[in-house]
């Protein structure tokens, strides 16, 4: 339409590296929740109550871990 202006979008240098930042740690993430559920908990929450249950639920099956990671 005549006289109108549409904004593209358009992301700064460091925009796209917090973009590409955050793909990589949540890739990082997942393989990491995946074989040390633990860990992903602590990385994501620190020392919470999620923590403590997760352990409780990687000693009684990794399975169980694993799902609530």
């Amino acid at each position: 339409m005549p006289g109108k202006v549409y904004a593209l979008p358009c992301y700064t240098l460091s925009m796209r590296m917090i973009l590409i930042k955050s793909h990589n740690s949540g890739c990082c993430e997942i393989i990491i929740a995946f074989f040390l559920p633990f860990v992903g908990v602590f990385m994501r929450t620190g020392c919470s109550c999620d923590l403590l249950i997760n352990i409780c639920l990687c000693i009684l099956g990794w399975v169980p871990g694993v799902i609530h990671a």
